[in-house]
């Protein structure tokens, strides 16, 4: 507990090897083996079992956004003419407020409008918060999974 004042996050090289020892003598109570040289030219036996082949490409992956989007529009339209605009008109289209469909149509359109109006009722800030919050969420995700595949360890 005498290392607050240390503001070095990595160990030098003799701390390290220190360190190894001490946990190679701890291991080799219980016998544990000493490590084994890797096989010889690792290396070059799995860079030619690689190829010179490129990658394959998935453009699935690249359209699947673009489809959510396009499955999701028809909802989104009809929530926002629900919040918006009517609130029992899409439960007239799902059989009336006596149906249970459009009741539940009728309780979700009724739940959305309050966040709606929180969002248009704090005008241009809140639209462009909304729109750099959504944006940002985006860009993280991008550098994550990009990050995800450069850190991928090779074999």
């Amino acid at each position: 507990m005498g290392h607050r004042d240390n503001d070095e996050l990595a160990l030098s090289d003799a701390e390290l090897a220190a360190d190894e020892a001490a946990t190679r003598a701890i291991l080799a109570r219980w016998g544990e083996p000493a490590p084994a040289p890797p096989p010889p030219a690792l290396a070059a036996r799995v860079t030619a079992a690689l190829g010179g082949r490129p990658a394959a490409r998935r453009p699935r992956r690249a359209l699947l956004p673009g489809l959510a989007l396009l499955l999701a529009l028809p909802l989104l339209l009809l929530g926002l003419w629900g919040v918006l605009v009517d609130s029992a008109g899409p439960a007239r289209m799902a059989g009336g407020a006596q149906s249970g469909a459009g009741q539940l149509l009728i309780g979700l359109t009724l739940a959305a409008k309050p966040l709606v109006n929180l969002l248009l009722g704090s005008g241009a800030f809140g639209l462009a918060a909304a729109v750099a919050l959504a944006a940002g969420a985006g860009l993280w995700w991008r550098l994550v999974r990009a990050g995800a595949v450069a850190t991928e360890a090779p074999l």
